[in-house]
């Protein structure tokens, strides 16, 4: 893996025929991450092999390789064709995430799948302490949390650090429960409990999934967790 940046000398040189070879790679670098990004897979297995770097890291505010790429937009056979020709599968952005929280996020059933089989860390946090459980969990998807958890993804893993929420919302410290029973998603509520997920965590702010149900009058949510056990 190399992060990917083009001096400003080298670009005057190329620009009047000299450093031609690195410019070369470079355009060649940029070709491979948007290939994947859009999922065009015979340009991405034409570059591959003509030798370009599987896992080059562009210099940008997100630092997102082509296996990160290809995995947030649902690129099946791109995601294969990068992991065979040796993408790291837990390469990280420049934000700490993992190609397998984008998949979990958006909900690429089998994309997460893949990723899982090839070695894929399903504990792995980014910055902030995010979790592709978290992700998915937050998201709705209930097919890729009870994929994660079958493998042994903690349920009850607690952010660590202020993040945003989808709205922008500051918050403090969330869990795969919490950030659930904030967004309704009662089947995902459901698998995460019966998966062994603590109906009494705490946020790192206090709270705890019956208080947040109830703050988002979610009656059906405050039975589900008493049921659990949850008292407060």
């Amino acid at each position: 893996m190399r992060y990917l940046k083009l001096p400003i000398a080298v670009v005057c040189m190329g620009l009047i025929g000299l450093g031609g070879l690195e410019i070369y790679d470079y355009f060649q670098e940029i070709a491979l991450l948007k290939a994947a990004k859009g999922g065009r897979l015979e340009e991405v297995r034409a570059l591959l092999e003509k030798g370009v770097d599987v896992n080059v890291i562009p210099n940008n505010d997100y630092g997102d390789a082509a296996l990160m790429r290809a995995a947030f937009k649902g690129h099946v056979e791109v995601v294969k064709t990068l992991l065979e020709a040796g993408a790291e599968v837990d390469i990280r952005s420049d934000r700490g995430m993992t190609p397998l929280m984008p998949a979990a996020q958006i909900g690429h059933v089998e994309i997460v799948e893949i990723l899982l089989e090839a070695g894929a860390d399903a504990n792995a946090r980014s910055d902030i302490g995010w979790s592709a459980l978290m992700a998915a969990a937050g998201a709705g998807h209930v097919q890729v949390v009870q994929l994660l958890l079958r493998v042994g993804a903690d349920a009850n893993v607690v952010s660590g650090r202020e993040y945003l929420d989808m709205r922008g919302k500051a918050k403090r410290g969330s869990s795969a429960l919490l950030t659930a029973v904030e967004r309704g998603h009662v089947d995902v509520v459901r698998a995460l409990l019966e998966a062994g997920a603590d109906a009494h965590i705490e946020g790192l702010n206090g709270m705890t999934p019956l208080k947040r149900a109830r703050e988002h009058d979610q009656s059906e949510l405050v039975a589900l967790l008493q049921a659990f056990g949850a008292e407060q």
